[in-house]
């Protein structure tokens, strides 16, 4: 616009130089390019003011978008952050469960090891007695029908040695043991012989009673062992299981580090 006024203003004075005084048609003609440029000013004017007023409206627009997200933005921050925080208070509890069953399941097999060796040392016990037992049971079953047969001579030396040492070897049997030597050691006539054969069936009776007993005792010991090596193993494969399932719902959650936190 300015340039526009400058312009005509130069036309004029350039005119002015040649004809000492303005003609009609020179004062038309300023006039005319003054209400032109009164009309492009205005135009202008118009343009710039809609241009603005346009701008101003989507600047209102705009403001009143923010002013209604804003809020809603600043809840699913909230919300994000309150779900990180969950995960990752989650993926700790879940770390510490695995970590939890893996210290049990490490225990639960040191004990079993533990326990199978002093099962195998049980049996081993009783495999020796019951080997000593079957023995000495048998040694004894020898004497009283020797003895019952009425044989002369009673028992051989080399028998009574077989017969005492099988049964010293036998847990509990002192007492009889002792008496049986006693009788033994005496010259077997009609009048010991019978108190030799009751001691011998009586302790017959025993060591086949203690036998039953001891393997009752072992088959029971083992039924037990193996009950709760089942039950064991079977807690120990359930908890590896457990943590498998941990490892891979913590395998979904980010690592802790990426989680964003609000500054």
């Amino acid at each position: 616009m300015r340039g526009q006024l400058g312009g005509l203003a130069l036309w004029a004075l350039s005119t002015q130089q040649v004809v000492a005084q303005p003609s009609t048609d020179l004062i038309s003609d300023i006039t005319k390019q003054l209400k032109s440029i009164m009309y492009a000013s205005k135009t202008e004017q118009k343009d710039n003011d809609a241009a603005f007023a346009r701008v101003q409206c989507e600047c209102k627009d705009m403001i009143k978008e923010a002013e209604t997200k804003i809020p809603e933005l600043e809840k699913t921050i909230a919300e994000g952050e309150a779900l990180i925080e969950s995960l990752r208070a989650d993926s700790q509890t879940k770390s510490m469960k695995v970590n939890s069953l893996r210290e049990k399941n490490a225990s639960d097999r040191a004990l079993i090891e533990k326990r199978q060796e002093k099962r195998k040392e049980d049996f081993g016990t009783w495999q020796e007695n019951d080997t000593n037992w079957s023995g000495s049971i048998a040694q004894l079953d020898d004497a009283i029908k020797v003895l019952s047969a009425g044989t002369a001579n009673f028992l051989q030396e080399s028998s009574k040695h077989q017969l005492v040492s099988s049964i010293e070897k036998i847990d509990g049997a002192e007492a009889h043991t002792a008496r049986l030597v006693s009788f033994l050691q005496s010259e077997a006539t009609a009048k010991n012989s019978g108190q030799v054969l009751g001691v011998l069936n009586k302790m017959l009776q025993m060591f086949e009673e203690n036998k039953a007993d001891a393997l009752a005792a072992e088959t029971k010991s083992k039924k037990m062992f193996d009950k709760w090596l089942k039950r064991t193993q079977d807690e120990i494969a359930a908890a590896e299981k457990l943590i498998s399932e941990l490892q891979g719902l913590m395998a979904d959650i980010p690592p802790l580090s990426l989680l964003p936190r609000r500054q």
